[in-house]
C-alpha cells in the first residue's frame, strides 16, 4: 500500500503539471479565436512540431501494444515503431514543406477543392471514425496503466474515466498551444519513465546475457527477425500510409511558423520516436522471464513496473501515462479541428466568426473526449485494433502523395477509382475472406496494389486533370 501511495503522489503530481502548463499556454491565445487554439496562429518552431508529432506516435497504446507483442515475440516488435519512425521522416523530408506552403488548414480542405465536396464528405466521415477509434485506445489504455499500477485507487473503469478528463481538461484549456507545451513535458517523462526504467528492467534480470539465457531458446527474443519480413513490411506500408494524411501529422504542418520548421520539426520527431520503442519492447522480454504465465500479454510493461521501488514505479506510471496523454491530446484536437473546418464551416456556416468557431471547438473537445471514453470501455485488445484502424488509410494516402507530388496524374475521378475499390478489399480481405490478404495477414498489402491500379486506371479512362493550381499559396513558390 505504501508503495503505491508515493508511486500514486507522483502521478497525482504529474497530472497537476499538466493542468497548469494547459492554463499557462492560454496567454499564447491572444486573440480569442479558431486559428490560434486549433493551429497556435500558426507560429510553432520545429521543436514544438516535433514534440506534437513524437507525441501522437509513441503514445500509450503504443508503448503498451510494443511490449505485449515483445513479450512473445523479443525485441523485433521494435519494428513498429521504427515504421512509425520511417514515415514521420519521409513526411517531413518530402511532404511538410508542401503542406505548411498550402492553402489549406487540413487534409479534407484540400481533397474538397480538388476533387469536390462529395468526395471530401467521405474522407471526413472515414477520418473521423478512425481518430475516434484511435482516441478510445488511447483512453483505454489510459485506464489499463491507472488500474495495473495503482489497483487499490482505480479498477479498468475508472482510470478510463479518470484518463478522458484529464485529456479533454487539458485540451480544453489551452488548445494546440496546450498539447504543444504539454508535449515538451511528456516527451521528457516518456524518456525517462521508459528508457530508465527499461535499463532498470534489463539490469534486474542479468542484463542481455542473464535474460537470452533464462528465454526459450526457439524465440528470436534479441534478433530483429521475431516476426516475418512480411509482417514487418507490412507494419512499414502500415504506418507509412497512416502518417500521410493523418490530422495531426497535417495540423502539425500547417501550424509551423515556416516549411523549414515543418520540415525540421517533423523528420526531428521521428527520430525521437525510436528510443522508446525499442525500450518498451525490453520491457516485454523482461516480463518474459519474470512473469512467464500471465494471463494477458498486455500486462508485461505494468506488472514489470509493480516489481520496482514506488520512485521508479511512479516515474514509470508517469511515462506511460504521459505517452498517451500526448497521443490523446493531439488526436482530440485533430477531430476538433476536422469537425469544424469540414463539416460545420464548410457545409452549415460558411461565414461563422472565428469566435463562434472557438466556441463550438471547445464543445467538440467534450463530445469527442465522453464518446471516446464510452468507446473505451469496450474495448478487449490494442495493437492489433489500431493497425486495423489506420489501415483505413491506404487510400487516402495514395491520393496525398500523388496529388502533393504527381499532380500530373492527378485526375477528377482519380480520387474514386482509388478510395472505392481499395476500402472495399480492405474490408473483405480484413473481415471477410483473409486469404485475399497477401500472405494471409497484411490486407494492407493487397490494398494499397488496388489502390494503385486504381490510380492507373484513372490516368487511361479519364484525361480531365484535378484542379491542382491553386494548392499553394499565392506568396510562396513551389520548388
Amino acid at each position: 500500500m505504501q508503495n503505491n501511495f508515493v508511486a500514486m503522489i507522483i502521478v497525482v503530481l504529474y497530472m497537476v503539471i499538466l493542468l497548469a502548463i494547459s492554463w499557462y499556454s492560454t496567454k499564447y491565445l491572444q486573440k480569442k479565436d479558431s486559428a490560434s487554439f486549433l493551429f497556435a496562429k500558426k507560429a510553432m518552431s520545429w521543436p514544438l512540431v516535433a514534440m506534437i508529432v513524437s507525441g501522437c506516435a509513441i503514445g500509450g497504446s503504443a508503448t503498451l501494444g510494443v511490449a505485449e507483442k515483445a513479450y512473445t515475440h523479443g525485441i523485433s516488435a521494435a519494428w513498429w515503431t521504427m515504421a512509425w519512425a520511417f514515415a514521420a521522416v519521409f513526411y517531413g523530408a518530402v511532404l511538410a514543406r508542401r503542406v505548411n506552403r498550402s492553402r489549406y488548414e487540413t487534409v479534407n480542405q484540400m481533397y474538397g477543392a480538388v476533387y469536390g465536396d462529395k468526395f471530401l464528405t467521405v474522407s471526413v466521415i472515414v477520418q473521423i471514425l478512425n481518430m475516434f477509434v484511435v482516441n478510445a485506445l488511447q483512453v483505454y489504455a489510459g485506464g489499463a496503466i491507472l488500474s495495473s499500477l495503482l489497483p487499490e485507487y482505480f479498477n479498468l473503469s475508472t482510470g478510463i474515466i479518470v484518463s478522458a478528463g484529464v485529456f479533454m481538461v487539458i485540451t480544453f484549456i489551452g488548445g494546440l498551444w496546450a498539447a504543444a507545451l504539454s508535449n515538451i513535458v511528456n516527451v521528457a517523462v516518456i524518456y525517462v519513465g521508459i528508457l530508465f526504467g527499461g535499463i532498470h528492467a534489463l539490469s534486474s534480470v542479468g542484463g542481455v546475457d542473464g535474460l537470452t539465457a533464462s528465454l526459450p531458446s526457439d524465440v528470436p527474443w534479441f534478433g530483429l527477425n521475431g516476426f516475418s519480413l512480411l509482417i514487418v513490411v507490412g507494419w512499414f506500408v502500415t504506418m507509412f500510409v497512416n502518417a500521410m494524411p493523418h490530422t495531426a501529422v497535417t495540423q502539425a504542418a500547417v501550424a509551423a511558423k515556416d516549411p523549414k520548421n515543418a520540415k525540421t520539426g517533423i523528420i526531428a520527431a521521428g527520430l525521437i520516436m525510436i528510443p522508446p520503442g525499442i525500450f518498451s519492447a525490453i520491457f516485454g522480454i523482461a516480463a518474459a522471464k519474470m512473469y512467464p504465465e500471465l494471463a494477458s500479454a498486455s500486462l508485461a510493461l505494468p506488472m514489470v513496473a509493480t516489481s520496482f521501488s514506488p520512485l521508479i514505479a511512479g516515474l514509470i506510471l508517469s511515462g506511460l501515462w504521459a505517452a498517451d496523454v500526448s497521443t490523446a491530446t493531439t488526436f482530440i484536437m485533430g477531430g476538433s479541428s476536422m469537425i469544424i473546418k469540414d463539416i460545420i464551416v464548410k457545409f452549415f456556416k460558411k461565414d461563422m466568426s472565428e469566435e463562434k468557431q472557438l466556441v463550438l471547438s471547445k464543445i467538440m473537445i467534450v463530445l469527442i473526449s465522453v464518446f471516446g471514453c464510452l468507446a473505451a470501455l469496450q474495448i478487449k485488445s490494442i495493437l492489433d485494433v489500431l493497425n486495423t484502424a489506420i489501415g483505413f488509410f491506404a487510400p487516402f494516402a495514395v491520393i496525398l502523395i500523388v496529388t502533393y507530388l504527381c499532380p500530373r496524374f492527378a485526375k477528377k475521378s482519380t480520387c474514386w477509382w482509388v478510395f472505392v475499390p481499395s476500402c472495399i478489399i480492405y474490408l473483405v480481405s480484413t473481415f471477410l475472406v483473409k486469404s485475399l490478404a497477401i500472405g494471409g495477414a497484411q490486407p494492407v498489402f493487397t490494398t494499397v496494389i488496388v489502390a494503385l491500379i486504381g490510380l492507373v486506371i484513372s490516368n487511361i479512362v479519364d484525361k480531365r486533370s484535378a484542379d491542382c493550381d491553386n494548392l499553394y499559396k499565392k506568396e510562396s513558390a513551389e520548388n
